[in-house]
């Protein structure tokens, strides 16, 4: 029998990762994307998605084909009063490398091309990150499951349903962090240039917040490597290969990127914009006690774009590193600026273009997140006593907080009890 186990372990780590992450991720997307085909519903969100995303993508797939008789770069007067389509289309589709691929399905087929490019913008997401992960020393298994616990988080979970386009920033920061790596360990400056631009195309808004959280990621990597061998690092080549990848990526994006700009700074979102951060020096007094309850549960407040919604092992994962701060002194700083970061207003106005107070740089939150997960299912076999302790009080810190703030009540929803289950069952 030991034989027969030893032999079935060794033939499933000839097995690359990617096909494993492929397995299991359709085998979670018929759990959870099925249900809704099942239930004669499609993934197109009755709201924006049938007002804007499906319409625009309709045209846009009647331009690729042909069928339009207009060109992509003309005016178009059925946009509004007339609009230049390029900068009307450039934030949905213009930029994003999957919209292209709408043109394969047939005009009877929209509505199914839609629905698969969200779950191949998902599958790719899942790719990023794993293709970042093989950069660093983990094992196969923490590897594959710090992939699905990016992949499947909660916030690509909502933004999947509401806005598909938003899961295009998940694709590119890994590749940013993997461009900053070799910009650190080679001063190899051309994948970070890449990266940027396809940043800078696909969507400026998105580029903004992942400009400040690759920003973050080269700061923590950099002090990291100094603090453990200064002298590999030579700073005034790293300093150059950044300056040359950000031009770079800039000029390659500029034939869609300036026109867009232009057209959003003379538009009237910008014009009437509203006070910074609306003029909130705090947020309201439900979204404060929404949090707790939010961490690794399905449940989602709209206002403020306060996606959350951990699973029960990424709340763990990230106790185990805190406590550990000093072996894991950046990534625990980073989790604790994320936790402060939600509280204040400000700081979402700052990250949101210095508008509305609006948490949509949350999606950064999950890669620093999923690497806590890999790091904590390595350490696994090496928990302490007093490890346990902490884990266990801190579950019970978070059902009583949720006590709390839902009144002294556990009046929650059946699927959120079942998240609180599964974070019990990570225990024992």
């Amino acid at each position: 029998m030991q034989e027969t186990a030893s032999h079935s372990i060794r033939k499933s780590r000839k097995i690359p990762l990617f096909i494993l992450y492929t397995a299991t991720f359709v085998f979670i997307c018929l759990l959870t994307y099925s249900l809704p085909w099942l239930a004669g519903r499609t993934l197109i969100w009755n709201v924006d998605g049938i007002a804007q995303h499906f319409p625009i993508l309709a045209q846009f797939q009647r331009i690729l084909q042909g069928t339009a008789h207009q060109s992509l770069f003309g005016w178009s007067w059925n946009l509004g009063a007339g609009a230049d389509q390029l900068t009307t289309f450039a934030f949905y589709i213009v930029g994003g490398p999957f919209s292209y691929l709408i043109a394969l399905f047939p005009a009877d087929k929209l509505e199914l091309g839609y629905q698969v490019l969200i779950l191949l913008r998902l599958y790719c997401a899942g790719l990023a990150f794993l293709a970042w992960a093989n950069q660093r020393s983990f094992s196969r298994h923490s590897k594959l499951i710090g992939t699905l616990i990016y992949t499947f988080s909660g916030y690509n979970f909502y933004v999947s349903m509401h806005h598909p386009f938003f899961l295009l920033p998940m694709i590119i920061f890994p590749l940013l962090a993997m461009g900053v790596e070799k910009v650190l360990h080679k001063q190899n400056w051309l994948p970070l240039a890449l990266a940027t631009a396809l940043a800078l195309i696909s969507n400026f808004y998105f580029a903004y917040m992942l400009a400040l959280g690759t920003f973050v990621y080269l700061l923590t990597r950099y002090l990291h490597y100094r603090h453990v061998s200064p002298e590999k690092l030579p700073n005034t080549k790293i300093i150059y290969c950044v300056i040359q990848a950000v031009i770079t990526g800039l000029l390659m994006a500029g034939i869609t990127l300036f026109p867009t700009l232009l057209a959003v700074l003379n538009s009237t979102r910008i014009a009437y914009h509203a006070k910074f951060a609306n003029g909130l020096l705090l947020y309201p007094a439900k979204y404060y006690f929404s949090l707790p309850n939010q961490l690794i549960t399905s449940t989602t407040i709209k206002d403020y774009w306060l996606v959350l919604n951990f699973c029960g092992l990424a709340f763990l994962a990230a106790i185990y590193v805190l406590k550990h701060f000093k072996a894991n002194r950046a990534l625990a700083i980073i989790l604790l600026v994320i936790l402060v970061s939600i509280l204040l207003p400000q700081v979402s106005a700052t990250a949101n273009a210095l508008s509305t107070p609006s948490n949509r740089w949350l999606f950064l939150a999950v890669l620093p997140m999923s690497l806590a997960v890999m790091i904590f299912v390595d350490q696994l076999p090496h928990l302490t006593r007093s490890d346990l302790k902490c884990l266990i009080g801190s579950t019970v810190a978070l059902i009583a907080l949720v006590w709390i703030t839902k009144g002294f009540t556990l009046n929650v929803q059946q699927n959120d009890l079942i998240a609180y289950g599964f974070l019990i069952g990570f225990l024992l």
